[in-house]
């Protein structure tokens, strides 16, 4: 019999909740590898959107020190969730690899 690993088992950092829905999309005929590619490209493209959006307006003639901070706050968050989603998908791939290795 498998032993079945526990919220208290994760990372501190991998929210329990995300974790385990991202287990319950594996569990119903989901592909959690194409998902986190899926993740990265968004990612990808977030940040060159974000980067190209500053850039225009501070070319346009926008305050720089503003529209910098600005962009470099909403690519920090942006990021930021990012990672945390990437890192609990991650979390539920690895503890499904334990489930079926045992």
């Amino acid at each position: 019999m498998a032993v079945q690993p526990t919220p208290s088992d994760r990372p501190w950092y991998c929210p329990d909740g995300l974790v385990d829905a991202y287990k319950h999309v594996a569990h119903s005929g989901g592909n959690l590898r194409m998902l986190q590619h899926l993740k990265v490209v968004r990612a990808i493209v977030t940040n060159l959107l974000v980067a190209g959006v500053a850039y225009h307006a501070i070319t346009s003639g926008g305050d720089p020190s503003l529209i910098g901070s600005t962009a470099v706050a909403a690519l920090a968050l942006l990021n930021g969730i990012e990672v945390g989603e990437w890192i609990a998908a991650k979390q539920a791939l690895d503890e499904l690899d334990q489930n079926v290795e045992e």
